[in-house]
């Protein structure tokens, strides 16, 4: 008959491990409280920011209101996971605080529009009708032929079109497969606008900044030697009415690294360009007489200065017919932001509008309709 012996695990070792496993568990919790109250600072930084940076105190160029960059709604989820955690160690009032807090936020500056609630349904009255979309094509990542074949079936009368950066036999084809339209193609930025309708007159505006690389890294010191950023402005014939019509993207692109310090210096960079941008674009808004429909890949949310500024002088196409703004900037996930858009004047009656998934980026694009009175 075989005996076995168990052997006895000595005290002092199951001790010993019982002491390691409350030390680990204890330096886990430390950990977890000293990063919850991390996040938490940041999220109360982000909402004092964020309150400031709306309050109109400040001018557009002041600093303060680059904290309109961050949308109200993501600070509110990020606001909602730190009560979460605060909560769980039993800190109510600071919980209670952060929640009511950012959702004041998001109430009062959030992407929405009560408007087409209070609207009353009306009659579109006689006159001119025409289509536009706004669509980043992200240098035809997809494919030249699949882009160009996906536009000819939406059959919109007029397109602006951001990074639109193709060599000279891919312009060829492009004027080729979009034939009878016009195509006109910014010669530096990658805008462009392709119309249905004759153009009398089209030019290539200059921005007062620099154009960086939009797929590689970029320095801040070696961007006065990239040449100057434009628009395409075009004036199109509607049927008897002149129009004017405007590509634009504003400035973005990638900083120097991955690294965060640099993320930071470049981030604050491209702020600071992308002001000097809307406040020529304004100027130059502000000369122009009759109709006017601009748009494209404006790389700014609706809450930042940039976008509220330019809702004071024109009027947001999709807002005008919905409650909430709809992202159109594309990750792999999932859409985070709203950066396309299409803007119109009082000479303009918007009939529609709506985001037009296309997934031939990674934007997708702003469809909207707009009427031309017989008076005008």
């Amino acid at each position: 008959m075989n005996i076995h012996t168990v052997q006895k695990v000595p005290s002092d070792y199951l001790q010993n491990v019982w002491c390691a496993g409350r030390l680990i568990v204890k330096v886990g919790r430390w950990i977890l409280t000293e990063f919850l109250y991390f996040v938490c600072g940041i999220t109360i930084f982000l909402i004092c920011w964020g309150w400031v940076a709306h309050s109109g105190f400040f001018s557009i160029d002041s600093f303060f209101t680059a904290g309109t960059f961050f949308p109200p709604f993501w600070i509110f989820i990020l606001s909602l996971f730190s009560a979460l955690g605060l909560l769980i160690k039993k800190e109510f009032k600071i919980a209670l605080g952060l929640i009511l807090s950012s959702a004041l936020l998001m109430a009062f500056f959030e992407d929405y529009s009560l408007k087409p609630l209070l609207k009353k349904e009306e009659k579109i009255s006689e006159g001119t009708k025409f289509s536009v979309l706004a669509l980043n094509v992200q240098y035809y990542v997809q494919g030249l032929e699949r882009v160009t074949s996906i536009l000819k079936t939406l059959d919109a009368d007029i397109l602006l079109l951001s990074e639109n950066i193709l060599n000279s036999d891919e312009k060829k084809f492009l004027k080729s497969e979009l034939f009878p339209f016009s195509v006109y193609i910014g010669p530096r930025e990658g805008t462009a606008i392709v119309s249905r309708f004759p153009v009398v007159d089209v030019r290539d505006i200059e921005l007062p900044t620099y154009a960086p690389s939009l797929s590689g890294f970029n320095k801040i010191e070696e961007q006065p030697y990239f040449p100057k950023r434009s628009f395409i402005h075009a004036v199109v014939d509607v049927k008897g009415t002149l129009v004017h019509v405007i590509a634009i993207r504003f400035i973005a692109g990638r900083g120097e690294s991955h690294m965060l310090w640099d993320q930071l210096i470049w981030g604050r960079y491209l702020w600071e360009n992308q002001v000097k941008e809307v406040m020529f674009f304004q100027n130059y808004l502000a000369e122009l007489k009759g109709p006017i429909i601009f748009g494209g890949d404006l790389n700014a949310p609706p809450t930042s200065t940039t976008i509220r500024s330019l809702s004071r002088v024109a009027k947001d196409a999709y807002l005008t017919h919905h409650v909430w703004g709809a992202f159109t900037f594309r990750t792999e996930v999932l859409p985070t932001l709203r950066l396309d858009y299409v803007f119109f004047n009082k000479d303009l009656v918007s009939v529609s509008s709506e985001i037009v998934k296309l997934y031939v980026s990674d934007h997708h694009g702003v469809y909207a309709k707009f009427l031309i009175s017989k008076g005008l």
